[in-house]
Order: structure tokens, then C-alpha cells, then sequence
């Protein structure tokens, strides 16, 4: 099969079938030609594309793997003519395969890559990330791979970490709505490879996981805080219902991933507050000194940002409701997850009302 069209919303997926198949591709062909093109490089132009399919090498049938990325998406439009001409015309020691996203918009590159499918010239396949409950699975395949083992709970609990039961409802361009999961596969795959540095021939357990693994913190959440700090229940409700989706059956796992996504938010605005009151202009230096490793630039300009605006007290006191929301959700079974999210999400805004 000379074409492969790789699309779908699991990139690492197709991240992993691309060096497969280039693998596969050099052992066949040890001293065959390799050219890769980002669609959205500004420095692309048609001479290069065509050189890379047309160019002759040392035997004029010479192998070559032709990677493209993006180009069925809208910054791959301008090539779309040129790219069609040249796969029409494709030559049997030449091996394309494209690497889409979960978005393939309809053009005519992809009408002609599927009449080529049609014809038995190219090939389609679908990545779709793991549903809820499969991300376990993945997780133990992931650890095996690396070298390790994971306990059961262990697994649950880094998928819980990782945004299993989570997802954001979007809106496309044509106005259908579609769930977005909130799970990230590279950093999960990133964070399964340093448990298991750390355990080595050691099963993984629960206890590793909530020890060396963060929640990943996002924009919703420092805008959830903002929201309790001003006193806005409403908007904080509305907030934590978008990050949890059916609210009235939300899990306990997915409460404790959003109280862990929360407390961690907290205990960064926490540092971030008091190194403002100890050091003033100098603290993004002081917090750069400890945080090089697990801070990017990006996380630093928004929390000490975010720090201005508000107390180290209110934050210590925010702190605080969140422990007492834990100790809710583990000891109560009477009242439902997202009931004790409410509860505890009025008192916080009460306080800030208060203040």
C-alpha cells in the first residue's frame, strides 16, 4: 500500500504508527530517501514537495518515505493540487503517509485520497482515544511496555489523575457540539515511564501514583477560583459543571480529580502569594530558583498574576475547605459526589462574600 492517511484524535497513537511503519519501511530499504513536511511551516513552498517526490537519486527508481503532516487540514490547502498530481502519478518505491489530526475537512485532496482507497491505493485508518473505562487497559499495556507492572488501584487512580471521567463540551465550526476528553496520552505515557523508573522491577501502587503524580492544572480552574474568591457561586457552579459534564451522575473518582485539580491550584497561588509578600519584584527569580523543573514560563506568568489579586489568608482558608470537602467525599456515602461539590463550593463563596 503505497498511501497511508493517519487521522483521528489520538496523536500519540499515530505518533507510534508513523515510526512503525518508517521502521518497517528502512529495513527494507536500508539506503532508501527520507522527507518530512509540516504543513504549517512558513518556509514549505511547492518546489521543495515536488523535489522530495521527484528529485532523483543515485537509481532512478530509488526508494523513498514521504511524511506529511496536516496536510488535509486547512494550512495544507494551498497544496492540495500539486499534492494530488504528484500521488496520482506515484511511483511503486515511494511511500507516502499522511498524518492528520482528529479534523479532516472536506477538499479535494482528501475526495482524491478517497477514490485512491477506493481503487485499493490507499489506505485509511481511524486513531480514537481509549472510552472511560479503557484507559485502565492502556495504562497496563503502556507499563508493560516500559518495563514495569501496576497494581489495580494504582491504574484507577492514574487514570483518575489523568481526566478519565472528564471531558469539555465544544462547539466545531459548523456549530455541532462534541465532546472533548481532558486526558492527555503523552504526558500520561511521560508520567507511567517515571513511575516506573522509580519502582524499577517494583509493582506500581497507589500510594506512588498520588505522591509523584499531579493532577494537571488548566485555565478553567484558576478561573473557578477567581469566581469563588469574588464571591460568584453561579459562575463557579457553572464552571465546575463544565469540567465534570453529567453532573447529577458524577463519580467519585472525577469529584476527588476535581478537588485535586483545585487544592494544587491553591497551593501554587499559596507559594506564588507569599513570595510575593516576602521578596516583591524579586519573587518570579526566588520561585524560578526552586520551581526551574516543574514550572514553565507560561505557569509562572499566570500565577503570580492570579496571586495579586487576593490574600495568602483567603487562600489558606480556601485551602482549608477543600481538606474538609476531602474528608466529605471519603466518609460520606450518603450524599452524592456532586451534592458535597455544591455544599462545599457555596461555603467557599459564602466566605468570599463575606470578605
Amino acid at each position: 500500500m503505497p498511501i497511508f492517511v493517519l487521522h483521528g484524535p489520538n496523536q500519540l497513537a499515530i505518533e507510534d504508527e508513523c515510526l512503525r511503519i518508517k521502521k518497517e519501511f528502512f529495513r527494507r530499504h536500508p539506503q532508501g530517501l527520507y522527507f518530512a513536511f509540516l504543513a504549517s511551516d512558513e518556509a514549505l513552498d511547492e518546489t521543495k514537495i515536488r523535489a522530495a517526490f521527484l528529485a532523483a537519486g543515485l537509481f532512478s527508481e530509488e526508494a523513498r518515505f514521504i511524511l506529511l503532516k496536516h496536510f488535509l487540514a486547512e494550512e495544507g490547502a494551498p497544496y492540495g493540487e500539486v499534492l494530488s498530481s504528484l500521488l496520482a502519478d506515484l511511483s511503486p518505491a515511494t511511500l507516502v503517509v499522511f498524518w492528520e489530526g482528529a479534523a479532516t475537512p472536506p477538499s479535494e485532496l482528501k475526495s482524491f485520497l478517497e477514490f485512491q482507497a477506493q481503487e485499493g491505493k490507499a489506505l485509511f485508518r481511524h486513531y480514537a482515544l481509549p472510552r472511560s473505562r479503557e484507559l485502565n487497559a492502556w495504562i497496563r499495556h503502556e507499563t508493560q511496555k516500559a518495563g514495569g507492572t501496576i497494581d489495580e488501584r494504582a491504574a484507577e487512580r492514574l487514570a483518575v489523575f489523568a481526566g478519565r471521567d472528564l471531558s469539555v463540551r465544544k462547539k466545531d465550526k459548523n456549530g455541532r457540539y462534541f465532546e472533548e476528553p481532558l486526558f492527555d496520552l503523552g504526558r500520561l505515557r511521560q508520567e507511567i515511564r517515571k513511575l516506573v523508573g522509580f519502582r524499577g522491577q517494583e509493582a506500581i501502587q497507589e500510594k506512588d501514583v498520588e505522591v509523584l503524580v499531579q493532577p494537571q492544572e488548566s485555565q478553567a480552574i484558576f478561573e473557578l477560583i477567581d469566581a469563588v474568591v469574588g464571591g460568584d457561586g453561579q459562575k463557579a457552579l457553572a464552571i465546575i459543571q463544565g469540567l465534570a459534564g453529567d453532573w447529577e451522575r458524577l463519580s467519585d473518582e472525577a469529584a476527588f480529580y476535581i478537588i485535586h485539580q483545585i487544592a494544587t491550584a491553591v497551593r501554587s497561588l499559596l507559594l506564588a502569594r507569599r513570595a510575593l509578600e516576602l521578596f516583591g519584584h524579586q519573587a518570579r527569580e526566588k520561585l524560578r530558583e526552586g520551581l526551574t523543573d516543574s514550572w514553565t514560563t507560561g505557569k509562572m506568568n499566570l500565577v503570580l498574576r492570579k496571586a495579586q489579586n487576593v490574600s495568602f489568608e483567603r487562600l489558606r482558608a480556601l485551602h482549608h475547605q477543600l481538606f474538609l470537602i476531602d474528608q466529605r467525599l471519603k466518609g460520606e456515602s450518603s450524599l452524592s459526589p456532586g451534592v458535597i461539590l455544591t455544599e462545599g463550593l457555596a461555603a467557599m463563596t459564602e466566605e468570599g462574600v463575606r470578605e
